[in-house]
């Protein structure tokens, strides 16, 4: 593995893909930290496309751009993470999303999470707790696919 910080966030890069090839939008108003982001989940086999701020990342999902996930920083000029967040519910209220921020305030938090983020990450963080961040969320995503089809199995059995 290479080791890298970028932005003040320790991490390193693994050389195999993980191959889940799934969309990861990533808003982030700071470029080293955004092409530092990118790069990370893109050598775990995501698709990682970006946005420089919340204004950017709603036009993406506006004209019907829909990723698996969103990572999206708390702390932006203009429009920022909470009400990025806000704004991408009422877009697409299933997409999970992944705050983070330099800011770990209780009350930041649980506004985050009652505003539907998914998780919540301090920066700098360790590579390991975004992966499991991401893992958490794909593997809520698949449950809940999962269940669906069982659902709609039951409802074609029963008709």
């Amino acid at each position: 593995m290479d080791g890298k910080t970028v932005d003040g966030m320790a991490v390193a890069v693994e050389e195999a893909p993980r191959g889940l090839q799934e969309r990861v939008l990533i808003v982030e108003d700071d470029a080293a930290a955004r092409l530092g982001l990118e790069q990370l989940v893109k050598s775990w086999g995501f698709i990682a496309e970006s946005a420089g701020d919340g204004e950017e990342a709603l036009a993406m999902l506006s004209s019907g751009y829909r990723p698996k996930i969103v990572i999206l920083d708390v702390m932006m000029p203009g429009l920022d993470g909470l009400e990025t967040l806000r704004r991408v519910k009422s877009i697409d209220q299933d997409v999970p999303v992944i705050m983070l921020s330099v800011v770990g305030k209780a009350r930041t938090i649980v506004e985050a999470m009652n505003l539907g983020a998914s998780d919540y990450l301090n920066k700098p963080f360790e590579e390991e707790e975004l992966d499991i961040a991401l893992r958490k969320v794909l593997g809520t995503e698949s449950l809940k696919g999962d269940r669906d089809d069982l659902r709609e199995r039951l409802r074609a059995h029963e008709a």
